[in-house]
């Protein structure tokens, strides 16, 4: 497999594991539970372990917007809904997720380290440049791995080689 570059600081906050993303509503700091590698959109994604596909998921809300939003947050929110991952489960029951994938996998699919299973999707329609964001979000893929009910760092864990 091809080494891939860690999303490093954009306008929108940084890619690295552990970054943080702010508070809760309760005030408790909030980490990044995976890491962002640097893709372009539309480009094919590949399977970072043999596994089977055990989950093709939606990482955001698909709750109706809320009629009292802005035009603007009620688009983002529907360009959000359409943002998938596919999560294969290795043979130690490990599950890997990548996000921000079109899945050319399907449900029980088995795979293998380095098949193709979707198409990167265009985040930089989602988080653009705009008054508060001096750059739109830098593309990328976001990994992360889960043992038990913990996350773990998934560069060490799965051996992607990065630049």
């Amino acid at each position: 497999m091809t080494a891939r570059k860690i999303r490093g600081q954009d306008s929108w906050g940084s890619g690295a594991w552990q970054a943080s993303r702010g508070e809760d509503d309760e005030g408790n700091k909030i980490y990044h539970n995976g890491v962002d590698l640097i893709n372009k959109p539309l480009n094919s994604e590949v399977a970072f372990c043999d596994g089977e596909v055990t989950k093709i998921g939606y990482p955001y809300s698909q709750s109706p917007c809320n009629p009292s939003w802005s035009d603007e947050k009620k688009t983002k929110h529907r360009r959000k809904r359409n943002l998938r991952y596919v999560q294969i489960t290795d043979f130690q029951g490990v599950k890997v997720r990548l996000f921000y994938i079109a899945p050319s996998v399907a449900l029980h699919d088995r795979v293998k380290k380095g098949d193709p299973i979707g198409i990167a999707q265009d985040l930089t329609k989602i988080y653009p440049a705009d008054k508060t964001h001096k750059t739109a979000i830098t593309p990328h893929a976001h990994i992360e791995c889960i043992i038990g009910d913990g996350f773990v760092e998934p560069i060490e864990y799965l051996n992607i080689e990065v630049e």
